[in-house]
């Protein structure tokens, strides 16, 4: 904790310095790192596809079960007999790949009927993020494919090869707390050595600031390797389904408890901009001068109060959110096509590819980083660039400090008081926050529509909505409760007595 940087703040005159350390003790410079994105193909033991008397029977299967789907507008569960919570989607799919099964926050599998020609793969698998991140990025490729092996063996199909597609190495990081400028467009060429040829950075303007929250180098569409740097705490906060993040970056120390008070308190209210009047929030609950809690009152009187009069009075309170982005490697098939790593598993059957890859984890994480020995021929490194070091060749000059710290950073692995099911209801209880905070939210817009008055009582707003409702509507809703309770039900959070 940086006690003359946090003493600017007034609260730091009303907190004991025990309490200080409690709230806004955090680890800066932090890196974690971990497999955020893996995505496989697989090649089934059968001549020829489109023929096989075996794939017919299977996509039969599936595109009945998504017609059905389709007409209810609800998923439909399937293979239970196999694993819990397999289901097919309505309206799931992608180009040829259109059909499909999968397991709510686990895995997606899309198949094809028709794949273009030969070497296309029929079968294509997306493991979440919250799976890898929380299960372990090998445990989640062997729990997918004994699942997805043994519901294409009840086909009678078996798997010949399973092949790589993308896999993204995430660090998350609280290094950098300004995009704009710690990624200077002037700098680009001078601050990193690679052979990439195309830079691209987003951003956003609020209040009478300019901000940068994504910062690219390659294309995108690159076979091979594409680098983005993004902010992290925005994108779990306005996407809404990656709010286990929060847990993980906070059980390593990456935020304090102020910070996940404030990412936890935005999170509900969907939008990055919320984190301002949690900030006000935080101070109504922990500070202590009567005068500024009733101007943050009288801010949270006007529901149209604007983030930037929160911000505002907030800079004068408290610190802003710490900051965790992810500089992130997306690499795809023709990357480790080209790739030369040993041949080092002993797997093998059909998962000896991948295998592969999670055994030489750290050699390719050195060679996409210029760590190690390969400090001259990786991917990309940075280097220092300010001061006297801008008169120094540039091959020359010796890597920057935050990219010392990333390459040496260790793989994330769960606290020992953290666990698969503690941050699976961590993330359905907040996610129960944002939906009773948009079910508020309706209802004060129905009352806006239908009613002049501005101050009725709660309760009758309540009885004007339901009384408003017909047949229609009420099966609408019982529908969708059983839906709702399902999609719990298949994710472990309740149990029927």
């Amino acid at each position: 904790m940086d006690s003359k940087f946090l003493s600017r703040y007034k609260i730091f005159s009303e907190l004991t310095e025990e309490k200080a350390v409690e709230w806004f003790d955090y680890s800066p410079h932090k890196f974690i790192n971990h497999i955020d994105t893996l995505y496989y193909v697989i090649y089934p033991a059968v001549e020829e596809w489109r023929k096989s008397e075996m794939k017919l029977s299977f996509c039969g299967f599936l595109r009945s079960t998504k017609e059905a789907a389709e007409s209810c507008g609800d998923p439909q569960n399937v293979f239970e007999d196999i694993a819990e919570g397999i289901e097919v989607k309505p309206f799931f799919g992608f180009g040829f790949y259109a059909l499909h099964f999968g397991k709510q926050d686990f895995f997606d599998v899309f198949v094809a009927e028709s794949p273009p020609n030969k070497d296309t793969p029929p079968v294509f698998v997306q493991l979440r993020s919250n799976y890898l991140w929380t299960k372990g990025a090998k445990e989640s490729f062997d729990e997918s494919v004994d699942i997805i092996g043994r519901i294409l063996d009840s086909f009678g199909i078996k798997i010949n090869r399973i092949q790589e597609n993308r896999i993204d190495y995430a660090y998350h990081t609280n290094y950098i707390q300004d995009l704009l400028n710690f990624f200077p467009e002037q700098h680009l060429k001078n601050m990193q050595i690679s052979e990439f040829e195309r830079w691209h950075k987003e951003g956003y303007f609020f209040d009478d600031d300019v901000f940068s929250d994504y910062f690219t180098l390659g294309r995108r569409k690159s076979n091979n390797v594409f680098i983005r740097c993004y902010n992290k705490s925005k994108e779990v906060i306005e996407l809404g389904y990656k709010q286990f993040f929060v847990n993980v970056w906070y059980d390593c120390g990456m935020i304090s408890q102020y910070d996940k008070f404030l990412l936890e308190k935005a999170f509900v209210y969907g939008k990055y901009d919320a984190v301002q009047k949690a900030r006000c929030s935080w101070y109504m609950c922990y500070g202590e001068n009567p005068a500024i809690k009733l101007e943050i009152l009288q801010l949270n009187e006007n529901p149209d109060t604007p983030a930037r009069s929160y911000k505002k009075l907030a800079d004068q309170l408290v610190p802003d959110l710490t900051v965790v982005c992810n500089f992130e490697f997306q690499t795809k098939r023709k990357y480790y096509d080209r790739l030369d790593i040993p041949l080092i598993t002993t797997e093998t059957g059909a998962k000896k590819g991948i295998y592969n890859i999670f055994e030489c984890y750290q050699t390719i994480l050195d060679k996409l980083t210029c760590s190690g020995d390969y400090e001259k021929n990786g991917c990309i490194k940075f280097i220092k660039y300010k001061g006297d070091w801008g008169e120094v060749q540039r091959l020359k000059r010796p890597i920057a400090s935050w990219w010392k710290l990333l390459q040496n950073c260790k793989p994330y692995e769960l606290g020992s008081d953290l666990n698969f099911d503690i941050l699976r209801k961590y993330q359905i209880a907040l996610d129960a926050e944002r939906r009773k905070n948009c079910a508020l939210s309706g209802i004060a817009s129905n009352v806006a529509y239908y009613k002049k008055a501005k101050d009725t009582p709660f309760e009758n707003d309540l009885y004007d909505l339901v009384a408003s409702l017909n047949d229609n509507d009420l099966r609408y809703y019982n529908r969708n409760k059983i839906k709702k309770h399902n999609e719990l039900k298949k994710r472990g959070m309740i149990v029927d007595d």
